[in-house]
């Protein structure tokens, strides 16, 4: 789902919300790997910002002490 999308924050906040009732309490630790081993749509840094704020709100809505984790094998990748 595209995170311009209306439904975007609702959905990964209620992702996140049935998680924690399936799994238990939270680590607070969420992982996700954006534009993991691919190129993001566009080089324009106010996207890869926007994105990374949306996908960050839907996590602290879920739960306001989240930390979002990455990997950091996304800043190595290289294309061929």
């Amino acid at each position: 789902m595209d995170f311009e999308e209306d439904l975007f924050q609702e959905v990964g906040s209620q992702f996140l919300n049935e998680y924690q009732i399936e799994f238990g309490l939270s680590d607070h630790l969420y992982s996700c790997d954006t534009f993991n081993e691919m190129i993001p749509p566009t080089n324009d840094t106010i996207y890869v910002r926007k994105s990374g704020e949306a996908i960050y709100n839907a996590m602290a809505t879920a739960d306001p002490d989240a930390v979002w984790v990455m990997q950091g094998w996304i800043f190595y990748f290289q294309v061929s």
